[in-house]
């Protein structure tokens, strides 16, 4: 046996100790050397990670028979085991999870995990708007369901007949591996990723901090110049976070802009039919026109103006998005020359004499 490290010693075991001897001993000592329960010393640090070492080796059957015998070429590194020295506390526990978390059943009285905040979760919506909100900007009120702060156990999800005992599943971690066997770390199914479960919590959230409140009331403003589809993230308006160690999730408002009875929107540009009758249209005439922000302003329309002509009304189309600097766009009208299906006799007399005009023929 070349490694030189006497992992019993380390562990305080004999070398006839049963594996499940093997595994109290290191609980133990994980708890005595934890640099948490040290002020995070770095001597405990390294006795820590020197006595992961020597679980890594001795709670291995395979690998403690291979250290075991004397005729054995056994190196720690070079068989395989991790770099325990460069590895984090975070990294070490995900380690022993991937072997079968030697911590699943044993309640440390602390973790890392339990203290960290936990966002809340998102809440997605739908906001359907008219043009006229797209150029003024708006504030929606609205009813949705959420999770908010329990009121009768301020959001931590215990009582007095409660206490906190670390997850089983993780082991305080609050994270655990995907159970088909895919390196990919996920939040622990079995505390949400608390790192604990609570024991008789509290009857009316459960334990979860959270109660889904129907009725809840939110407003926000949106912007002037939102695009059709454009995702809005409203930061603390979404779900409160589990027992109240963290902030809110957000609320994503996707936005669906409705179609106009007169404007039709390009990007940034309001189109819209300009009707004309076929006299106007050859003698030039004036009109009023009403914006989509409620103004009317007067338009001169040329003399022989023809069907599919634009006219170009520039800063009356839609702002950019959240006032951002740049121009806005523009309301373009289409002419469309209009001409009456029927004539009286009267009409009919004056056109056949039109007919005989010079720029008529």
């Amino acid at each position: 046996m070349v490694d030189t490290k006497d992992y019993y010693k380390i562990l305080g075991v004999d070398k006839s100790a049963s594996q499940d001897e093997i595994k109290k001993a290191f609980r133990k000592l994980s708890v005595k050397w934890h640099p948490d329960r040290n002020n995070g010393s770095k001597e405990a640090e390294a006795k820590f990670k020197e006595i992961a070492e020597a679980y890594e080796v001795l709670g291995d059957e395979a690998k403690r028979k291979e250290y075991d015998n004397p005729k054995s070429k056994f190196e720690f590194h070079t068989n395989g085991g991790p770099d325990f020295a460069h590895m984090n506390m975070d990294d070490i526990f995900k380690h022993f999870h991937m072997r079968g978390n030697p911590f699943a059943d044993f309640d440390f009285g602390f973790n890392q995990q339990q203290d960290k905040p936990i966002k809340g979760g998102n809440i997605r919506i739908n906001m359907k708007l008219t043009l006229e909100e797209v150029m003024n900007g708006c504030t929606k009120k609205i009813r949705i369901k959420r999770f908010e702060p329990c009121t009768h156990c301020n959001g931590t999800g215990m009582t007095a007949e409660s206490r906190r005992k670390t997850c089983k599943t993780c082991g305080g971690t609050g994270t655990a591996f995907d159970p088909n066997g895919f390196m990919i770390q996920r939040k622990c199914p079995t505390c949400g990723g608390s790192g604990y479960i609570i024991e008789n919590p509290c009857k009316y959230c459960n334990g979860h901090g959270v109660v889904q409140n129907s009725t809840s009331e939110i407003s926000f403003t949106i912007p002037r110049g939102v695009e059709d589809g454009m995702q809005i993230e409203y930061a603390g308006l979404g779900n409160a976070s589990p027992h109240g160690k963290g902030t809110n999730g957000s609320l994503i408002v996707t936005i669906e802009i409705k179609e106009h009875d007169v404007f039709e929107k390009q990007g940034r540009d309001l189109v819209f039919d300009l009707n004309v009758n076929v006299v106007e249209a050859m003698l030039g005439c004036t009109k009023e026109i009403n914006t989509l922000d409620g103004k009317t302003i007067k338009v001169k329309i040329p003399q022989g103006t023809s069907s599919g002509s634009e006219l170009r009304f520039k800063g009356y189309g839609l702002p950019r998005y959240g006032n951002t600097i740049g121009s806005p766009g523009n309301m373009i009208g289409i002419v469309s020359v209009t001409v009456p299906k029927t004539l009286n006799d009267n009409e009919r007399k004056l056109i056949e004499e039109l007919k005989k005009q010079e720029h008529f023929k």
